[in-house]
Parts: C-alpha cells; sequence; structure tokens
C-alpha cells in the first residue's frame, strides 16, 4: 500500500503501509529503504534533502531523519499530531522542513535539522487525509 512518495536524482522513495520506506532505482529495481520499528505504522511523510530521508510515521510522534548513503537513523525530533489517515504531510521549502499536524491544525516550520522555528494555525487542516506540497514557479 503505497501513501507518500518523493524522489532523489534518478531514485524515487515510497513511504508504504506496514512500516516500510521502498526505494526504486533508475533502472526500476524496488528495494527496501528503511523500516520504521512500529509494524503498524504508515508513512505519511517523506523528503529528501543534503543526502537525508526524513520521514513521518503516523503512529509516532516524531520525524525521523535516515542517511540516504548508510541507511541508518541520524536524528529524529519531536513532532505532535498524530493521525491514523492517509496523507503525504511533509515538504520541504526554502530550507524549512514543513510538517503537517493535524491533531492542533497547523502547520509546523522546522529547520532541516529539526530545531522548532513557529506554527502556522490553518483551520482548514483536519483529522482527516491531509497533503501539502510545494508549488514552483519558472520565470
Amino acid at each position: 500500500m503505497c501513501i507518500t512518495v518523493t524522489a532523489d536524482k534518478a531514485d524515487v522513495y515510497v513511504g508504504c503501509g506496514s512500516a516500510k520506506i521502498l526505494k526504486i532505482d533508475k533502472e526500476g529495481q524496488c528495494e527496501m529503504f528503511a523500516r520504521i520499528t512500529s509494524q503498524t505504522s504508515v508513512i505519511v511523510g517523506l523528503v529528501v534533502h543534503k543526502q537525508l530521508l526524513d520521514v513521518l510515521p503516523w503512529d509516532r510522534e516524531l520525524v525521523i531523519a535516515y542517511s540516504l548513503d548508510s541507511r541508518q537513523q541520524v536524528n529524529s525530533w519531536h513532532h505532535p499530531g498524530v493521525s491514523h489517515n492517509f496523507g503525504s504531510r511533509m515538504v520541504v521549502s526554502q530550507n524549512q522542513l514543513v510538517a503537517a499536524d493535524v491533531t492542533h491544525r497547523r502547520l509546523t516550520l522546522y529547520s532541516l535539522t529539526g530545531q522548532l522555528i513557529r506554527h502556522v494555525h490553518c483551520t482548514q487542516i483536519s483529522d482527516s487525509r491531509v497533503c501539502i506540497c510545494v508549488i514552483t514557479q519558472k520565470s
């Protein structure tokens, strides 16, 4: 069950049910990249930046950062807002990680290392399926 997706150059990362993160390379080969320790977790956020893959599981109040090279966890930080609904709840924009906090109906902005920058209240966010994205405009 594929829930969220992100890409880095020719590689595609897919967040799935059963706590799995898959990697699909440019030849189309699919392999397991990592698995969250909670077997019942669903991955609802994936972003790649600076050789890291940040992961947001739906049943843990945290963001987990993995090294793309070693596939090992290198960082994690608290992020409130557990919700057992699907969606794609994380993006990187302007060197900040933005994650939807459905519990508190807001977007939370972090530095790329997990330092809280600020909260932006958003009453349209509810405890249902939430997907956020970045739209870039070419000039």
